[in-house]
């Protein structure tokens, strides 16, 4: 299912039944987080800001949760040591990282790597990135993590991807998208890596891309039907889905702003095109998505 989590609360989208279910309600989500569902369907959510007033060295953090499908509940994990925005999440078996993004205090890049231990429930530093950046995205496959595109302090879009091997503790540069971005969307489908959309220096961009990791190579994807950053691109059931973002859509003065979007397209493979399939999703304003197995049986119909 398509699980899109907001600060109010989780649903999940049953594409093939056309259906949404309450997965759980979600008001101690941050509004601004990050979510990762694990090989081992198993959600994890970071985000916002939070005040340790007992932890003298870092009294400020990010929230951590956990979603118990079973329960419908969050079960709040230790938060993350180094408050940030704008970072990505990646695994690798059973750890989880955080990768660079903005401080919340000094609103600069990072370029620290957090790792999470889900079995010993602990926070440590790990490799750092080449780069200090934000809003790049991370995608795991492979046994490796991967940090793509992003912007820098001085306000320059990457195209740059780099590999985390954690056995070794050492990130490489493999190969640079052809167009530099950040704020956009990336997953992994059919075993290649696809992103959509994103900003850079000429603006929004709806240009796609597909890497494959066999050859190390990115070729064109199908250009997604409107600029737009912030896509969330979730890959579920064997089927391409995108999910809302923003656009510069025209208001009243006739001036063009970014403005939200809440609609959801799906990939048709052998078209090779982008298909609308609902113009408007309200459970996707302002969520982040991914794709996890749940039963909707368990949860209620919305």
């Amino acid at each position: 299912m398509v699980l899109m989590i907001s600060d109010a609360a989780a649903v999940a989208y049953d594409v093939q039944e056309n259906e949404c279910f309450l997965a759980a309600m979600a008001e101690q989500i941050p509004r601004n987080h990050v979510s990762l569902t694990s090989k081992k369907n198993n959600l994890h959510v970071l985000g916002g800001l939070f005040a340790d007033e007992e932890d003298k060295e870092n009294p400020l953090q990010c929230y951590h949760y956990q979603l118990n499908s079973l329960t419908s509940q969050w079960i709040a994990l230790p938060p993350m040591p180094s408050p940030r925005c704008l970072f990505a999440l990646g695994e690798f078996e059973n750890l989880i990282f955080a990768v660079a993004g903005k401080d919340l205090q000094s609103d600069e890049s990072h370029d620290t790597v957090l790792c999470y231990d889900t079995e010993k429930m602990k926070w440590t530093e790990t490799k750092k990135l080449p780069l200090k950046i934000h809003g790049h995205c991370v995608v795991s496959e492979n046994g490796l993590v991967y940090c793509i595109g992003g912007k820098t302090d001085d306000n320059k879009t990457t195209n740059k991807m780099f590999a985390y091997n954690h056995k070794k503790s050492e990130w490489k540069e493999v190969a640079s998208m052809k167009t530099p971005r950040s704020m956009f969307g990336a997953v992994i489908h059919n075993g290649k890596i696809i992103v959509a959309g994103g900003v850079n220096e000429d603006g929004l961009t709806g240009a796609c891309e597909a890497y494959d990791f066999g050859t190390n190579k990115w070729s064109p994807f199908t250009e997604f039907p409107q600029e737009r950053s912030s896509v969330n691109l979730v890959s579920s059931g064997g089927s391409l889905y995108a999910v809302g973002g923003f656009a510069l859509v025209e208001n009243e003065n006739k001036e063009c702003a970014p403005s939200e979007v809440i609609d959801i397209w799906q990939y048709e493979e052998d078209k090779k095109q982008w298909t609308g399939m609902i113009k408007e999703m309200r459970y996707a304003a302002g969520a982040s998505c991914v794709s996890m197995r749940l039963n909707a049986a368990r949860m209620p119909k919305l």
